[in-house]
Parts: C-alpha cells; sequence; structure tokens
C-alpha cells in the first residue's frame, strides 16, 4: 500500500510558547507549545502504523482525539480527510475538507499530495465524487488565503502557500505571478518548481528562472554585498546550526567578528568565498557547509592522476590521464609538489580554494579523505611538479599540465545501481549499497532478495563505503530485515529547540525526540546470519545512520575505515554570486565530528592499489568463515 505523508509528518515547530487566541484573529498564523508539539510527534507516528494496518476506525478515533486538541492547525483535520480518502468514505474526506478551508496548514506543500490521492480509489463514483470535493476545497481554500494576504502579516508564508496551491491544479497563469514575488526573496523554490515536469516546456517559466539565475550569479564587489552575504551566513548559523552549541567555537558571534575586517578586504569573489568557508568549517561539521559559485569550482581540475589518502599517505588510486600512462602506476606516493613536502603543501593552502572546503572539518580522518581525492586540484592550465615514490622505494620526478578547457563533451557513464546482490558459492552473501537516494532504492532491495534463500545464508556482507547518504528509511527498511524483535534509531540524534529566554543559563537547547522512530521486524525475508559492515569515510549521512545500527543493536561488525561523523538534514541559505550555505539542522550526539571507529580497522597499503586487492573485503570474508 502506498501512503501519501502530508505536511503533518514534515511538522515545524514554529514557536516554542503559545498565546492565547484573540476572539477573531484577522491574520494567518498560529503556534503550537512544547508540550503540543512533542504529543504530536507522537500522534502521526501512531496514526501512519493505523493507515499502513488498514486500521482505520483506530486512525479515525485519533484524528478526531488531534483535531478536538488542537482544533486551528490543520493537522488532526488533514487526519481526517486521509482516512476518508483511503478508507474511501466519501462523506468523511467531504467534511474534512470543508473544515480544512480555514486552519493553520503548518507545511505549505502538503497540497502536492491531494490529487494523487484518487489513484488509489476503486470505485468510479466515489473517485469522481472525491475528485470534485477537492477542487471545491481548493477554490475555496485560496480564496481564504488570498483574504488573508490583504491583511498584509505574514505575506511571504501566504505567497508560498498560495504558489504550492496553484501549483497542485497545475493552474500555470495564477502560479508564475506569485513566483515572480516569491523570486524576490526565494530564488531556491524557484528553481524548485521549475524542475517538475509541470514547467518542462513552459517559456514563461523558464524565462524567469534565467533572470532568477542571473541576479542570482551577479557579483559586484560592494561592501553592501559583502556584508549581505556575510550576515545571512552568520545569522543562519546562529538560529538555526545544530553543530554549533557542540564545535570548538564557544562564541559565534565573537569568531564571525574577527572576520569582518577580512571580509571587506577581500579583493576577489574567490578571495570572498574562502574568508566564509573558513569561518563557516571551523564549526568542524561535515553537514555544514559552504559551497563556492559553480564558476569557480569549474575553473579547477585535476591533471590526469586520481588520489587516495590510505595507510597515512597519500597515492595515486588510478591514472586517468592518457599523457601520464607509463610514468605514474597506482600505489605511487606522492612526495613532494611543485617543490614543497606533502604536509607543507596542504597546511599553505588549507585556507583556499579547495582544501578550504574540507580542511577544518572533523573527524580529521575524514578531512584527509577528502583533501586526498583533490590533493592536486588547482587552475585550469597550470602545471604540477611532482615527486613519487614507487612502492619499491625509487623516486621519480612527474610533470603533469591540467587541461585549460574542459572536455567538450562529458563521456556520458551510467550510475552504479543502488543496490546489487549476489550469493558467492559458499553461501556469504554480498550486498552493495551505493546510496540511499531517490525513493526506489528499498524496492530494489526487495527485489533483488526475493529469489533468495536467506535462511540459508552464512553470513552477509554490506558494502557500505561508497554511500554518501540520502534517505535514512531507506537504511531503516533494510535493517528491519535483519532484527527478530523492534529496535529504535535515532536516540542519539539532537535537533534543537530553543528556548530564549533560557539561553544565558546554559539550559536552552533541547532535543526534539525523547525517543527514536520504532524499527518494526521486517515480515518476509528475514536475515539472521553474522554480518559484517564496511565503512570508509565516504560512508555519510543516511549511509552512517544505517551503519550505527549495526553498531548500536550488536548486529554486525564493522571493518574498513572510519565514517565520516556527520549526519543530518540541511536548510539552504542563497548567498551573492550563486554560491550557498548549508546549515545543519540536526546532529548525531553518538558520532558526531568522531565518526564510527571499525571494530577491525583495515587500510588500503600501496601493495593493494597495485594488484587490485580488496583487504578490507577479504577481512571480512575471513571473520564469516569464507572458504
Amino acid at each position: 500500500m502506498r501512503v501519501i505523508i502530508f505536511g503533518l509528518l514534515s511538522l515545524q515547530l514554529l514557536t516554542v510558547v503559545a498565546l492565547s487566541a484573540p476572539p477573531t484573529q484577522e491574520f494567518y498564523g498560529d503556534s503550537v507549545c512544547l508540550e503540543d508539539y512533542v504529543q504530536l510527534l507522537k500522534d502521526m507516528a501512531a496514526f501512519m502504523n493505523h493507515l499502513q494496518a488498514k486500521d482505520f476506525e483506530n486512525a479515525q478515533a485519533l484524528g478526531q482525539e488531534v483535531s478536538a486538541r488542537l482544533p486551528a492547525i490543520s493537522s488532526g483535520h488533514e487526519m481526517l480527510f486521509l482516512v476518508g480518502a483511503m478508507s474511501e468514505n466519501l462523506a468523511l474526506a467531504k467534511e474534512s475538507l470543508q473544515t480544512l478551508v480555514d486552519k493553520y496548514f503548518i507545511y505549505p506543500d502538503t497540497y502536492t499530495n491531494f490529487f494523487p490521492l484518487l489513484d488509489q480509489i476503486h470505485d468510479e463514483t466515489t473517485r469522481s465524487g472525491m475528485n470534485d470535493a477537492i477542487e471545491e476545497f481548493f477554490q475555496r481554500r485560496e480564496a481564504f488565503l488570498k483574504s488573508k494576504l490583504a491583511v498584509g502579516i505574514n505575506r511571504k508564508m501566504i505567497l508560498v502557500e498560495l504558489a504550492y496551491l496553484n501549483h497542485a491544479t497545475e493552474d500555470e497563469a495564477d502560479t508564475l505571478p506569485l513566483l515572480d514575488e516569491i523570486a524576490t526573496f526565494d530564488p531556491a523554490l524557484v528553481k524548485t518548481f521549475a524542475n517538475t515536469p509541470l514547467w518542462a516546456e513552459n517559456l514563461r517559466m523558464h524565462g524567469l528562472v534565467d533572470q532568477v539565475r542571473a541576479a542570482w550569479s551577479r557579483w559586484s564587489g560592494t561592501p553592501e554585498e559583502k556584508m549581505r552575504g556575510f550576515v545571512a551566513v552568520v545569522s543562519k548559523m546562529e538560529s538555526m546550526s545544530a553543530a554549533l552549541a557542540f564545535s570548538p567555537i564557544c562564541d559565534w558571534s565573537a569568531h564571525a567578528a574577527g572576520y569582518i575586517p577580512r571580509v571587506l578586504a577581500t579583493k576577489t569573489k574567490q578571495e570572498y568565498y574562502e574568508i566564509l568557508a573558513e569561518m563557516v568549517h571551523q564549526a568542524g561539521d561535515n553537514h555544514t557547509s559552504l559551497r563556492f559559485p559553480r564558476d569557480i569550482e569549474l575553473a579547477y581540475t585535476d591533471c590526469g592522476l586520481e588520489t587516495i589518502f590510505a595507510d597515512g599517505r597519500f597515492l595515486v588510486r588510478a591514472v586517468t590521464g592518457s599523457t601520464l600512462a607509463g610514468q605514474a602506476k597506482p600505489g605511487d606516493e606522492i612526495l613532494n609538489i611543485d617543490g614543497l613536502p606533502v604536509k607543507k603543501y596542504i597546511d599553505q593552502h588549507r585556507t583556499k580554494y579547495p582544501f578550504v572546503s574540507a580542511a577544518f572539518f572533523k573527524p580529521e580522518s575524514y578531512a584527509s579523505y577528502w583533501i586526498g581525492e583533490r590533493l592536486l586540484s588547482g587552475r585550469r592550465g597550470t602545471r604540477v611538479k611532482l615527486v613519487m615514490r614507487r612502492p619499491d622505494a625509487s623516486t621519480y620526478i612527474l610533470t603533469a599540465d591540467r587541461p585549460l578547457q574542459p572536455p567538450a563533451r562529458v563521456p556520458e557513464t551510467a550510475e552504479p545501481p543502488a543496490v546489487e546482490v549476489s550469493v558467492r558459492p559458499d553461501r556469504i552473501c554480498l550486498i552493495t549499497l551505493s546510496q540511499f537516494t531517490g525513493s526506489d532504492a528499498y524496492a530494489q532491495f526487495k527485489k533483488l532478495i526475493a529469489p533468495l534463500d536467506t535462511a540459508a545464508f552464512k553470513g552477509v556482507v554490506i558494502d557500505l563505503r561508497e554511500n554518501r547518504g540520502g534517505n535514512s528509511g531507506v537504511g531503516d527498511a533494510i535493517f528491519a530485515h535483519f532484527v527478530e524483535a523492534a529496535v529504535r534509531n535515532y536516540q542519539f540524534d539532537y535537533t534543537p529547540v530553543l528556548i530564549p529566554q533560557k539561553i544565558a543559563a546554559y539550559s536552552g537547547y533541547l532535543r526534539v525526540y525523547r525517543e527514536g522512530s520504532l524499527i518494526q521486524p521486517a515480515m518476509d525475508k528475514p536475515i539472521r546470519c553474522p554480518v559484517c559492515v564496511l565503512t570508509s569515510p565516504r560512508t555519510g549521512s543516511a549511509a552512517e545512520d544505517f551503519a550505527f545500527l549495526f553498531r548500536h543493536h550488536q548486529r554486525g561488525q564493522l571493518v574498513g575505515q572510519t565514517t565520516s561523523g556527520a549526519t543530518g538534514n540541511g536548510l539552504p541559505v542563497s548567498l551573492p554570486a550563486s554560491g550557498e550555505l548549508r546549515v545543519n539542522l540536526n546532529v548525531n550526539l553518538y558520532f558526531g565530528g568522531i565518526g564510527l571507529t571499525p571494530d577491525h580497522p583495515v587500510d588500503f597499503t600501496p601493495a593493494d592499489l597495485v594488484s587490485g586487492r580488496d583487504p578490507q573485503m577479504a577481512k571480512a570474508l575471513q571473520l564469516l568463515g569464507a572458504d
């Protein structure tokens, strides 16, 4: 059963203390107190469990309870509409829609989920009646929002909600003027709309996006422009960052103030962004990052050598430049770059692009790994001189050029599948999970294990070494096949709830959840054999959440290298000249800034790179008793 999750599951705390509503409220907006918010989160989880079990009676009872407790908030009324739609109870759905017309919607893209529900209704008469009811609701809701827009309060919020509403009805004529105004304060949202199929052929939308890109990419270098970007970074970090409270920076305001003279003194756009990146990245959280404008990124490239930090050294992983074939080889160590020992070269360039993008991150193993991948990156058209050492200890000098122009046509390479599964003759199952992005990764996993006798597995190796994350729900769903009893995830996730009057007493940071989400055992294809999980510094975000489950619930051993040490959801903040700040809104208190240290640390050596041997996989197979 496909369940449409409404905005009620993406509930955001708007204020901590609810004010008593006046007898008449002309403006559009409301709030929930902290106690109600926490209870609502529990109600949402219980409600979705009822829906998934098709227990519509208890789902309806819960919706009625929530709507009575929070009558001005949309959540309980949305619940009742969902029950009506999914149980094909047209009367309940209509009644809920009529009630929803003047309620406060906490999440504006809720509208995109109404019409898709029609696909789940089998009776044609009911589906037609439901369609008419939804259309009527949209018309009345639009009129209500426009009446509140005229009051002049919460204008930005209402404009965005109207844009989502009109977009859901595919009303291009009414959506475009709204996006015109939204572009002045949220250009990223306009681009999000433009990337949907509805606007693929719309020339006006393409023109609007071109205007947004031009305005967003413009750089004048004036003090006002520099300070605008600086203030956006400082304010969003201070107000929204979950990582800042646990960073080495004790006083963010004082830290940022020290950068003002340097910011104003910058001569170029690149220098400006290097200063901002240094300021932000000293927080240490690699999910809090500052992205450079695209033109700066495109001005840099490597010299035809793919490098890696392994075994405490910087090594050649692969030779990609045709002119270097036969000179450098995998496993060769880089000793010296442009006359400087590698460590000194990195130290001298750690505040410059591209190294400043990672040099200050924690754990240091992640920073070293990231720099290792970009060690020889430099401006296009430049030459680099290297002193190299082969595995036999002999040395040689290598001169390599970075191409001036990017290739006219980048060769198309197929992305590796999100999931790969194979079973060895000795009954050890190899599962490679390369990404958790997209909605079909778990579906791929289920499809691939469906024909397999999981009870016959001798062991399982799960390879997460190239998995940078995505949707943690994918990992939760897969992990459900590896447990016999319900377990929890996210117990150590920290999403701050700020109580301003308590901040001065150092007690104003509270976490949203007391307990993590419950993962129920999968009903089919259980996997009960021993497990080894392969990890690397690339293993991050949702993939690191997944690896944590095996560690915390003692369900498997980690083999390889320390993970990236960060997870969380990012808030994008647009900056001058098309740069972007990503503020991490939640962190993990268990492995954040530290990473998950493997039970069996195994690194690649020069000899491994020469031979193509995978020592981490070999160790995992040994632990599982491979033949």
